[in-house]
Order: structure tokens, then sequence, then C-alpha cells
């Protein structure tokens, strides 16, 4: 009996001759719906990445806030709601933001799958400069971030001396402020 299906095989083999070597390679069709997996697969990465409604920018989370309004950095970063997250420019929304007076830094960054969150670092008065009546908060920058009526006592004192530009005497700078002059810069007759 074993010997009957032996024979059988061995006719079969001879019969399909150098067919049968290549059909126990792959199969093109199998390569063919492989490759048509991977293309599909990759075209429905992208369309829900860009094209769907999927994963869009619906909401604007803002963090860090304390004299700056959320709408407006919402406002400064600019991304409509909608927008594809992937298609959101990061670095141009943190430029944006960080041109806000009050805003030392900010980072944007997307939060799958609905959030572009904005974390923002307000800039910090370090001192106090009189102007008049009343109290100019600035911070290490010099940039102003408030106006107070009285002194705040966190804050250093700063005292501005020196001439205002009405009092300037008038005819060239005194000669500590002269550059020293070396042979190059003589001029030649």
């Amino acid at each position: 009996m074993a010997a009957d299906r032996q024979r059988a095989k061995t006719t079969e083999q001879d019969e399909a001759g150098p067919e049968a070597a290549v059909r126990k390679g792959s199969d093109p069709w199998k390569v063919a719906f492989a490759v048509l997996l991977v293309v599909s697969l990759v075209c429905v990465v992208t369309w829900v990445l860009l094209g769907s409604r999927l994963l869009v920018v619906r909401d604007v989370a803002v963090t860090g806030l304390d004299r700056v309004s959320k709408e407006e950095v919402v406002a400064a970063v600019s991304v409509e709601t909608g927008t594809p997250l992937i298609r959101v420019d990061l670095d141009q929304g943190r430029d944006r933001a960080e041109g806000i007076d009050l805003v030392e830094s900010a980072e944007v960054s997307r939060g799958w799958p609905a959030t572009l969150r904005v974390e923002v670092v307000e800039r910090r008065p370090l001192l106090a400069i009189r102007m008049g009546e009343e109290y100019r908060l600035v911070d290490g920058d010099g940039v102003r971030i408030e106006d107070s009526a009285t002194r705040p006592g966190t804050h250093p004192l700063v005292r501005v001396t020196g001439r205002s530009r009405r009092t300037r005497r008038s005819g060239p700078p005194p000669t500590s402020w002269r550059r020293p002059r070396t042979p190059s810069s003589r001029r030649y007759s």
C-alpha cells in the first residue's frame, strides 16, 4: 500500500515536469497581494493623518498663565479648529506665542488625538523702578511687566542716576569716550 502511494507521487511529479519546481517557490499572486496590502495600509494611515476628521485640532490647551489671557495666546498661535494635527507648524506657533510681550518662552506640542498644547512661561518682575509717583516692575531683560501705585516690598528698587537728554552738553564727547587712534586709523592727504 505504501509502495502504491509512492508510485502515485512519482507519477504526478513526472507528469507536472519543470512547472512543479516553480510552484514550490513564491506564488506571484501572493507577492502582489502583500504589496497591495502594504500600499493600502500606507494610504489609509496617510488619509487618517492628513485628510480625515479623526485627528484634527478640536481644542487648544494653554498652561502657565497668570497675567496673559488664554484667548490672547490662542489668537497668537493662530491655529484654526479643524486643522489636521500633523499639519500644525509647532515652531511657528511657538514663535508667535513668544511674540507676546509678557511671554518669556513657550512650547507648543501635539496632544493626540485632538488637542494642541501650549505651555507658557511668563516673564516675572525682578526689579522696581520709580517713575514719577508710581513704580514700574521690570524683568531681567528690562521688559515692563506692570505698573504699581505702591512699591512692592519683594522687588529691589533701582535708582537710575545720570543726566537726562535735555541736560547733556553739546560738543564733542569727553576724551575718555573717544577711541584711541591707531596708525591704521590716520588719514593721509
